[in-house]
């Protein structure tokens, strides 16, 4: 698929189209009284799929898909983590507490079973839900995914000196933390020149998909709307990736759904590969020339493609 068919799909579907919603900003207030940020996109009516931002990023993030999810009758639901756009801090940060929002969040949406998107660092998240809501999650798909950076498995995998790097992760925690603060506070104020680093890192791929006005600016647009709440939710986010996840990734029961691009400069492709292991019911997909930005920009049809293809039957080996 060229990137000038994505722009029209995604950016000139019609959309006094009846049954079709692109609505940014509501919230809900949550049991515990804090307020909870979601975006609809795609087909009010369609096949309800969960969308996990990156990192940094917020619900606007999942714009970039409305198209897609229009023409696939798809009602894409892209909550902000909490600490991000519009979503309150949890006072116990965690992966195992995320899932209970979600659990809500739907509810409240008359959605009983639902697919789920992990894009980059929504990975885990995604996983969360995957793994502590079984019942409600009918299959998961991990797009250019970041994995448990402490877990050993994951660091064998590595090459010298980058294993060594991931390794340190598991004993400096103080001085990680020490550092997070800092690191989150300056992406708060500097969410342009964030991006800019992104790109100096990025591959070709990357940075030719970004070179669009409207890609870029929805990107933007979430980048900035992510530091809303002065970067708590990336400070949050940082522990966790950088921390022993609480899952136990043997445990998934819906079928699983990997996607990765072998040119990704931003998220190794290991990160993949080590999932493709671990998670029994998988099928993994390795893109050449396909970046961190591009492979989901690019290859969006092929995704939701899969999510209704697959229902909640487990792959064949």
């Amino acid at each position: 698929m060229t990137w000038n068919l994505f722009l029209s799909v995604s950016y000139s579907t019609d959309m006094n189209t009846s049954n079709t919603q692109k609505n940014h900003d509501p919230t809900l207030l949550l049991p515990d009284g804090r307020q909870l940020g979601y975006s609809e996109f795609g087909r009010a009516d369609g096949q309800p799929v969960l969308y996990c931002h990156g990192f940094p990023g917020s619900r606007l993030e999942a714009e970039l898909a409305h198209g897609h999810c229009q023409q696939h009758n798809i009602r894409l639901i892209a909550p902000d983590r909490p600490g991000y756009g519009l979503s309150d801090l949890m006072p116990k940060q965690g992966l195992e507490q995320w899932p209970h929002d979600v659990a809500f969040l739907v509810n409240q949406l008359k959605v009983n079973q639902f697919s789920i998107i992990g894009i980059s660092g929504g990975a885990p998240s995604a996983l969360a839900v995957t793994i502590l809501l079984p019942e409600m999650v009918q299959n998961c798909s991990l797009v250019c995914g970041l994995a448990p950076l402490t877990d050993s498995r994951l660091q064998a995998m590595y090459p010298q000196p980058s294993r060594f790097g991931l390794q340190l992760l598991n004993i400096l925690s103080l001085p990680r933390q020490l550092l997070a603060k800092p690191l989150a506070h300056w992406l708060a104020k500097h969410p342009r020149q964030a991006m800019q680093i992104f790109m100096t890192q990025a591959s070709s791929a990357d940075r030719q998909v970004m070179e669009d006005e409207q890609v870029s600016t929805i990107l933007q647009n979430s980048l900035q709307e992510s530091f809303r709440g002065q970067g708590r939710g990336c400070l949050a986010d940082i522990n966790t990736y950088c921390s022993p996840w609480p899952l136990d990734l043997q445990d998934i029961q819906p079928p699983v759904q990997i996607w990765h691009g072998l040119d990704d400069k931003i998220v190794s492709p290991i990160c993949s590969r080590f999932y493709e292991q671990i998670i029994s019911h998988s099928q993994a997909h390795y893109l050449p020339n396909e970046g961190h930005f591009s492979l989901p920009i690019n290859h969006m049809p092929e995704i939701l493609k899969g999510i209704l293809e697959n229902g909640s039957a487990p792959f064949k080996s």
